[in-house]
């Protein structure tokens, strides 16, 4: 879902009601065999807001915690812990007087500056690449994105064959956000590079996501299969590649009521 609200500081983890607290377990599946990837634990308060999370390795040790940082109601940011619960690397966020997220700062560095049109992000500029990202909207949803060339080369760009041209990401929504299809084309070009067209079932998660190169090769194909709970939050995810089981999410979920 392309609500800039949550893109921009997903904090809601795409849960919905009232959750407390949440253990997510994730395992790969391989040849059948299945085998430890992440185990993590977050808080939340009354409005969503994520207060914090644990990581956690396969024999219970905590590697990683981050706790949020708010200024009164508004999160400004977190502080990531390591094993050793010793100060690591954090992220504060400074806003206008609309609370509107105008620059981000990783460990004291600015990464991103935030122009805003309507309430909405118009213009995002990452300064470490020199890209900047242009927003047009379709109703509260992104329709469109311009991203301009960067100053470094993209590992995952060139195995792809995408040139840095620059970047037109057009999306399709339904009437919930969810993104339908995602074309990438070439800014100067204007040729596709890569097509991404999604089905979602009626509780709004995804449920098959097939990407294709602009020749109409297909690049990846993954579906999905969940259990639900009374609230119709997840609590089993199983992700499927190209129709074999690869991956196990599991999660227990502590409601206030």
């Amino acid at each position: 879902m392309l609500n800039f609200a949550l893109t921009l500081d997903k904090t809601l983890d795409e849960l919905r009601k009232d959750v407390k607290k949440v253990e997510l377990k994730t395992f790969f599946i391989n040849n059948g065999i299945k085998s430890f990837r992440t185990r993590i634990i977050s808080t939340y308060n009354s409005a969503g807001i994520k207060l914090s999370q644990k990581e956690f390795e396969e024999n219970g040790t905590i590697f990683l915690t981050q706790k949020s940082l708010f200024n009164g109601n508004i999160k400004k940011g977190y502080q990531n812990y390591d094993r050793n619960n010793e100060e690591d690397s954090y992220e504060l966020y400074v806003f206008n007087s609309r609370n509107e997220r105008t620059e981000l700062y990783r460990n004291g560095k600015k990464i991103n500056e935030y122009e805003y049109e309507n309430g909405k992000v118009s213009v995002v500029k990452n300064l470490p690449t020199g890209v900047e990202e242009l927003y047009k909207y379709d109703g509260n949803f992104v329709a469109e994105k311009f991203q301009t060339p960067s100053k470094f080369p993209n590992p995952l760009n060139q195995l792809l064959g995408i040139k840095n041209n620059g970047l037109i990401t057009s999306y399709t929504n339904d009437e919930n956000g969810n993104v339908l299809e995602m074309t990438i084309y070439d800014l100067e070009e204007e040729t596709i590079h890569l097509l991404t067209m999604n089905k979602y079932n009626k509780q709004g998660d995804k449920i098959e996501m097939n990407t294709f190169k602009g020749d109409g090769s297909i690049v990846s194909n993954y579906s999905y299969e969940y259990q639900y709970d009374e609230k119709n939050n997840w609590l089993s995810k199983l992700e499927f590649e190209k129709g074999k089981l690869v991956q196990v999410s599991e999660r227990t979920i502590e409601y206030f009521s």
